[in-house]
């Protein structure tokens, strides 16, 4: 049993995308990120919004800007990330101002080497380019390749939880990577338990399965466990359980 795959809404997957260090920056966007209302914008970002669709204008504060020494890289890419959030309704002209960055970065003297670039994310067009491609992606993500993919992790993952993981070094027994191999295995047993949720959070709906059946292994911490019983829950009820592992105790 799989359970439904947990797609996340478009503006969530732009967010966890863009921002994937930066869960403060949430709260701002609070509005629907596809439908913005042109009225409600002041003189101040009407005017804003004009100078950076101006080519010649953004272009030239890219470049400015990357020129600063203070102007670091986790800068770099958070002002690429709020770019992005401002031209993603405008992709044909976000590709435009790439093209020209891009063709810029290649021209650079440090970027000779055509195999060396684009191995990081240390400048303004690297991490642009990197949210274009999520963008463009997320259509095809969502109805083609999400599903499959979601599947073939959760395989792997209920395959390496049927045998012992090492809760410090998270060695496993059953693992396809050969340097993640768990060479001492103990002895080891799978222990049924019958999980009853005593309590359900009041944001779950009232037919939520509170029995569930949930394989574990006698050599689990509590909380591998946990973790166990909780993707149990995400399997039998299509969503995930609404309190976090610090949050519960089992009996």
């Amino acid at each position: 049993s799989f359970g439904t795959v947990p797609f996340l809404d478009y503006k969530h997957f732009a967010l966890r995308t863009f921002f994937p260090e930066s869960g403060g920056f949430t709260h701002i966007f609070t509005e629907d990120m596809h439908n913005r209302d042109a009225t409600d914008k002041n003189e101040s970002l009407t005017a804003l919004d004009a100078l950076i669709c101006n080519k010649s204008f953004l272009v030239t504060v890219i470049h400015t800007l990357e020129k600063q020494k203070n102007f670091s890289v986790k800068d770099r890419c958070l002002f690429a990330s709020f770019l992005t959030i401002a031209l993603q309704t405008k992709l044909v002209y976000l590709t435009s101002i790439l093209e020209v960055l891009t063709r810029d970065l290649m021209e650079q003297s440090s970027n000779m080497q055509p195999k060396l670039m684009l191995r990081r994310t240390e400048s303004v067009v690297e991490k642009l380019l990197t949210n274009w491609m999520s963008v463009c992606l997320s259509g095809f993500l969502r109805e083609t390749v999400g599903e499959p993919f979601y599947l073939l992790v959760t395989t792997l993952n209920q395959k390496i939880n049927k045998g012992p993981v090492d809760v410090i070094t998270c060695k496993a027994l059953y693992t396809l990577n050969e340097d993640w191999l768990l060479w001492q295995v103990p002895e080891f047993s799978t222990v049924a338990l019958n999980v009853v949720f005593e309590k359900i959070p009041e944001n779950e709906s009232a037919d939520v399965c509170r029995n569930i059946s949930v394989n574990v292994l006698d050599c689990d911490t509590i909380g591998q466990a946990k973790e166990k019983i909780f993707q149990a829950f995400l399997s039998k009820n299509g969503s995930p359980y609404g309190l976090q592992l610090n949050e519960i105790g089992l009996e």
